[in-house]
Formats: C-alpha cells, sequence, structure tokens
C-alpha cells in the first residue's frame, strides 16, 4: 500500500515522498521532490535547459519539457529553454517580461520532481525483447503522465492574509 516516509536524502532540501510496494517498510521510491531555493536554479539551467548535447552524447540529464497547465497558460510546450526556464523562476512571464504575480519574502523558487521506476521496472524496460521494453516504457510514461496531472490539479497552492494563513487553489 503506498504510503509517505521521510527519506535519507542526499541533499538536505529532498525528501521521498512517494512509495510503491506491498507495505511502506518493504516500498521502493518512486518520486523524490527537492526543493529550488531562490538563485539555485544554475544546476537545472545547466543541466536540464542548457544539457541537452551532453544527454544525447550520454553524459547528462534528459533535457526538461515544459509540461502542466501554467505552462500551458504562458504558452510554453517542448523542450525547456534557459531564458524560458530562467524567467519563470524569477516570477516573470517569458513572453512579455511581465510579474506573475507578487513574491514578498519568498525564499523557494520552485520544486523538482523526479519520478523513477522500481528497478525491476528499469530492468524490465533494458532486459526484455523490444515489444517489452516498449510496454514497459509506454506505462511508464503513462504512470508519470497520471501522478504529474495529479500533483498539477491538486498539489499547487498559494498564501494570501496576514502571514499567509489563507491558501488559494493556483493554476498549475
Amino acid at each position: 500500500m503506498p504510503g509517505r516516509v521521510p527519506a535519507r536524502a542526499s541533499r538536505p532540501d529532498t525528501v521521498l515522498c512517494a512509495m510503491a510496494g506491498i507495505g511502506v517498510r518493504r516500498g521502493v521510491p518512486v518520486l523524490r521532490l527537492g526543493k529550488i531555493k531562490l538563485n539555485g536554479e544554475s544546476y537545472y539551467i545547466a543541466a536540464v535547459a542548457d544539457g541537452v548535447d551532453e544527454y544525447y552524447r550520454g553524459v547528462g540529464e534528459a533535457p526538461g519539457r515544459w509540461s502542466g497547465t501554467a505552462a500551458e497558460s504562458l504558452g510554453l510546450a517542448g523542450e525547456v529553454a534557459a531564458e524560458d526556464l530562467h524567467a519563470v523562476w524569477s516570477g516573470l512571464d517569458p513572453a512579455t517580461g511581465e510579474k506573475l504575480g507578487r513574491f514578498a519574502g519568498r525564499t523557494v523558487a520552485g520544486f523538482d520532481l523526479c519520478f523513477r521506476a522500481p528497478k525491476s521496472v528499469s530492468l524490465l524496460a533494458g532486459l526484455g525483447d523490444p515489444d517489452t521494453a516498449a510496454g514497459v516504457h509506454a506505462a511508464h510514461d503513462a504512470a508519470v503522465a497520471a501522478a504529474f496531472a495529479y500533483v498539477d490539479a491538486n498539489a499547487g497552492r498559494s498564501r494570501t492574509g496576514k502571514n499567509g494563513v489563507n491558501q488559494v487553489g493556483v493554476n498549475g
């Protein structure tokens, strides 16, 4: 049964927040959630937005892709460009440069969601015949899309009022 457990993180700002498996004790982490601090986006710009060439050479991260309702509302689609990512994390519309909101006292620029298949799934995809591997990849992609759609629809919130006591829904 899925559950939430704190994790021994490699970075102090990282927490595992989703598990897969029969029981939480025997579960396998499938989602890592990391906080991206203000001005801390340089890794993501270098590795995900600018690191596309390295990925295709087999030494870097997969290129980032825009997804979700907020990206759609800003007209962002396809691979992430460094200048667009920097604008969004700076609270600006990449197309117009207009402010996207008020961000007084903000210390977190965003969140990094890293979905990972359990090792058994990775092995099946890597060692299975081509049809099996294609099926595993398609199933994994569908699972990630469903999980992200849930997060997109349910996890985004903003705070208003004195000391941010009121939570309001946001677009994405």
